[in-house]
């Protein structure tokens, strides 16, 4: 009997930012929970022809409080709050999530509502460390985490090996609440060997509802994704890929194409103690701006005090350049958290 991964478990089951499924609630019952990403960092940027600019201070990236309700051995429902309250800003708070599922089978489960897209939810939960770091697609705009629409998901065969999620929704993410002419549409299909990898291939198309009202779109963006990851007790390692076209070009006249990659790893040293790293590159403009590219790094070591916080001490490191060869340098450090309760 394979031994169970309860780091990779714990992962899977935050996906949605609550620590079960409404799902697998007793009928009845309701479950409220929370979790919180925090960092307490020191931040410097460096731009070409500019003095430098650092501060420390205190984040408070994500602030999510569930509601989780299940109403029949069918019928259940969620819904997350959302605060974010950046250093020098004023806090932003959103509905995260608000959806209602139905548990048909493992064949099909439907949410209707804003819920998590197919792609993003599912990387962050091979990688592991989202209280971290945002995903490489969350860094290049390709649509949000979560989206008002309707959502399915499922396995096709009776082993459980294959997975597919596809979603039709606004576009706009769950941050702003309207619509454009036409919906956008993400699409995911995943093979899982084994309980410890999984190959992905995903698509989004769609104009993010950046053509509402009298805005006329004149493109379409188009991206298609690639993931590979392999995880156990002991190690995480593994990579995206993503080739887009228009993503940012949707009301503008001329095309362009993006493409990023990313790779990390972690090993945990001992029950307690990991180490982790991590790697992205994104060339957001590969034909108007040809020169345009944004690296990004981190480094460090994972505290895993009880099952209710975690916390990292990290190094970051940024850069970004553009055709006129300007360039921008990012160096964060500090300590990141994540606590549930």
């Amino acid at each position: 009997m394979q031994r169970k991964f309860p780091i990779f478990t714990v992962a899977a089951l935050l996906t949605s930012s609550g620590l079960i499924d409404a799902a697998e609630l007793p009928v009845g019952e309701t479950r409220l929970s929370g979790t919180l990403f925090l960092d307490s960092t020191w931040l410097r940027k460096k731009s070409s022809g500019m003095p430098d600019n650092s501060d420390a201070n205190v984040d408070l990236k994500r602030f999510f409080f569930n509601i989780d309700h299940r109403f029949s051995e069918v019928w259940s429902a969620q819904i997350t709050t959302d605060i974010q309250w950046m250093r020098h800003d004023y806090p932003d708070p959103w509905l995260r999530h608000a959806y209602i599922q139905g548990n048909f089978s493992k064949a099909f489960t439907m949410r209707l509502g804003a819920a998590p897209t197919p792609w993003r939810s599912y990387v962050n939960k091979w990688s592991g460390y989202r209280y971290v770091e945002r995903d490489l697609t969350a860094r290049a705009r390709i649509g949000g985490g979560s989206d008002w629409g309707g959502h399915v998901s499922g396995s096709f065969d009776t082993a459980g090996h294959i997975h597919y999620a596809a979603a039709v929704m606004t576009g706009a993410s769950y941050q702003k609440l309207r619509v454009g002419d036409i919906p956008d549409v993400s699409v995911r299909i995943s093979w899982e060997p084994n309980e410890n990898s999984a190959i992905s291939l995903g698509s989004y198309r769609g104009r993010f509802a950046q053509d509402y009202g009298i805005r006329q779109a004149l493109h379409t963006a188009q991206s298609w994704n690639l993931m590979a990851a392999w995880a156990n007790e002991h190690w995480r390692i593994g990579g995206q890929y993503f080739y887009a076209r228009n993503l940012y070009r949707i009301l503008q006249p001329d095309s362009d194409r993006s493409y990023g990659w990313s790779v990390w790893t972690s090993m945990q040293l001992t029950p307690v103690v990991a180490v982790l790293a991590r790697h992205d590159k994104l060339k957001p403009s590969t034909w108007l701006d040809p020169y345009q590219q944004d690296r990004y790094s981190h480094i460090g070591l994972e505290w895993k005090i009880n099952s209710s916080l975690r916390m990292a001490a990290i190094w970051k490191h940024g850069s970004i350049r553009n055709i006129n060869q300007q360039r921008q340098t990012i160096d964060e450090a500090g300590v990141w958290a994540r606590i549930h309760f």
